[in-house]
């Protein structure tokens, strides 16, 4: 989680975004208890990398579950 959260701080520094892709629920619960899916905002967290990619490719595709 501290791993994640400074990864997060460095790349909002450097104007640039986090997403996440094929997070399990346990970790996805995790990480909305501790307001870190809040924190990646406007960054994504997306079911499959597949989906992930595609949607990252388009930048009007809005099939991110967060």
């Amino acid at each position: 989680m501290d791993l994640l959260q400074s990864w997060n701080e460095k790349l909002q520094q450097q104007n640039k975004q986090l997403h996440l892709a094929e997070v399990k629920g346990p970790v996805m619960d995790e990480l909305i208890k501790r307001g870190f899916v809040e924190s990646i905002k406007p960054g994504k967290i997306f079911l499959s990398t597949k989906q992930a990619f595609d949607a990252l490719s388009q930048p009007s595709d809005e099939s991110y579950i967060i």
